[in-house]
């Protein structure tokens, strides 16, 4: 009879160890990882879809978009002024509406007789007659003559004035 040979017994444990790592190396690709998006939008987009938002009345959505576009953008005159617009539309804190429009106002430009508009707006809410009719006033004095539209904004404005401070100096 022949001798067996006896093989030694091979332990399992490299090929199982190999075999995990391979599993777990694997697996964590397709578990859930942080990613930090970026936003796709600019600061102009932002404002856009925010104005998009309050023409349908959606002043909390508005209110972000606004928000959005000075977080890329912080003295975007624009988006101060229309988030103070879109606070005033929703009835919210006044003193930030007015803060707001006070710091795109200070970025002077173009758009000086509209924040000025704004701000009479606040004014006038507050019942602070004498500064919503001193906005008005120099709101006029930095419209361009030739826009209307601005123009028929600032006499709407002019007539809430009038109809509001009446009516409060009525009640008096």
């Amino acid at each position: 009879m022949k001798a067996r040979k006896v093989q030694p017994q091979r332990r399992p444990w490299p090929v199982l160890l190999l075999l995990l790592l391979t599993v777990l190396w694997q697996g964590c690709s397709v578990l859930p990882q942080l990613v930090r998006h970026s936003d796709p939008l600019t600061a102009t987009e932002h404002v856009q879809l925010g104005n998009s938002y309050e023409e349908q009345g959606l002043h909390d959505r508005a209110i972000e978009q606004f928000q959005a576009a000075l977080h890329l953008q912080k003295n975007n005159a624009v988006a101060l002024n229309n988030l103070a617009m879109a606070y005033l539309a929703a009835g919210k804190d006044l003193s930030k509406a007015e803060r707001w429009a006070q710091m795109a106002l200070n970025q002077g430009g173009l758009l000086k007789p509209y924040v000025l508009d704004t701000l009479a707006t606040i004014y006038i809410q507050e019942h602070r007659y004498p500064e919503a009719r001193k906005a008005l006033d120099e709101a006029a004095r930095a419209a361009p003559a030739d826009n209307k539209a601005l123009g028929d904004q600032l006499a709407k404005s002019r007539e809430n004035l009038r109809v509001r401070s009446a009516a409060a100096n009525s009640g008096n």
